[in-house]
């Protein structure tokens, strides 16, 4: 298990390599350009090295760099810190655009926007509140009265002169541009996204998908302990588990939760060895439900309702009645009562008859 466990992280570190390669042979292309970087969801440790990359290779040839912003906030507050510096201190003009329409910039993500040379917004986008810097701490509030206390649409935006420019699209946006310090003539425009690997993390830092990521991995854990295969579910189970553990620590969500997530399965496991629904297994959907609802407790960083019920149901019913199944078949083998051939040898009796 170990062993296919290392040969994941080695490809997966490979395949990291590939989208710099490509971004390197682009930067052999002649011709100046708009940096486009997108800011999207969450912006956890990916998007933050993923921004910061782009500006610093901004500086080598681009005239502007765009930050398309549509985010409700940063989860760290050095990590803002980080990103308003590399803003602060870029040579090249930045640019930030909350699009495309219906997009938005809240608290950490709106004082990005503050941050840049040029303020845009798309018609149907909204920029605010500004509640905290760190999407894990209520408790970071910028220090000073805020601009957007309220969530403030595009149009109010423009009147209030908040922001420069109100315009569908990202192209249209760069022609409204008019300070005589930018110099867009003959520009290419390019977009850069997270490379696979980014792509990947910043999933995995979604609060919704840590939680399914926490659950699969635990009950492809107690399959491998009940059923002992050639390893795929454990193989598969501690792959969803570093996920989910990536995704808890970035967004500071309470390891008693998961303590107690991890206490319901061991509370599920009593009763299904004697094949029971016994008090361990109300015990443990009580326990299930507690651990679920503790794990992220910041305002702005919940498990989706629909997403905590799913998860809630479909564990109770693949524990109790997919493993009750299995625990069963094992012994009905074991007792001689069940016979389970090799498919191979099935395939060639039939092909002989």
């Amino acid at each position: 298990m170990s062993r296919a466990i290392r040969l994941v992280f080695v490809l997966a570190a490979a395949l990291s390599f590939l989208p710099h390669a490509s971004a390197q042979d682009e930067r052999q292309d002649e011709g100046r350009t708009v940096e486009v970087i997108e800011v999207q969801g969450i912006i956890d440790g990916s998007v933050e090295r993923w921004a910061i990359a782009g500006l610093e290779e901004a500086q080598q040839r681009a005239a502007l760099v765009v930050l398309q912003i549509d985010s409700k906030g940063v989860v760290g507050a050095g990590r803002l810190e980080r990103l308003e510096r590399a803003i602060e201190r870029s040579d090249v003009p930045v640019a930030a655009w909350i699009g495309p329409p219906g997009a938005e910039a809240a608290n950490g993500a709106a004082l990005l926007l503050q941050a840049a040379d040029v303020k845009a917004m798309s018609p149907g986008s909204r920029i605010g509140p500004i509640e905290t810097r760190d999407l894990k701490d209520p408790g970071a509030r910028p220090p000073g009265p805020s601009l957007f206390e309220g969530v403030i649409s595009a149009a109010r935006a423009q009147d209030d002169e908040i922001v420069d420019i109100v315009e569908p699209a990202l192209e249209q946006v760069v022609a409204e541009i008019e300070d005589p310090k930018i110099d867009l003539d003959d520009v290419r425009i390019r977009f850069h996204k997270l490379d696979m690997i980014g792509r990947v993390l910043h999933a995995a830092a979604q609060p919704s998908i840590a939680y399914l990521f926490l659950l699969a991995g635990l009950f492809a854990i107690t399959f491998e302990l009940f059923h002992p295969s050639t390893g795929p579910a454990g193989v598969t189970g501690a792959i969803a588990l570093a996920f989910s553990g990536y995704g808890i620590y970035t967004l500071g969500g309470n390891w008693y939760g998961v303590a107690l997530i991890v206490l319901s399965m061991v509370a599920f496991s009593i009763d299904l060895r004697f094949e029971s629904l016994g008090p361990f297994t109300f015990g443990a959907i009580a326990v299930l439900i507690a651990g679920s609802l503790v794990l992220f407790t910041s305002p702005w960083l919940r498990v989706s309702p629909w997403i905590l019920g799913l998860g809630i149901i479909g564990m109770t019913i693949f524990m109790v009645s997919v493993m009750t199944r299995v625990l069963r078949d094992l012994r009905l083998v074991a007792r001689g009562e069940l016979e389970v051939r090799d498919a191979h040898a099935h395939l060639e009796d039939d092909h002989d008859s």
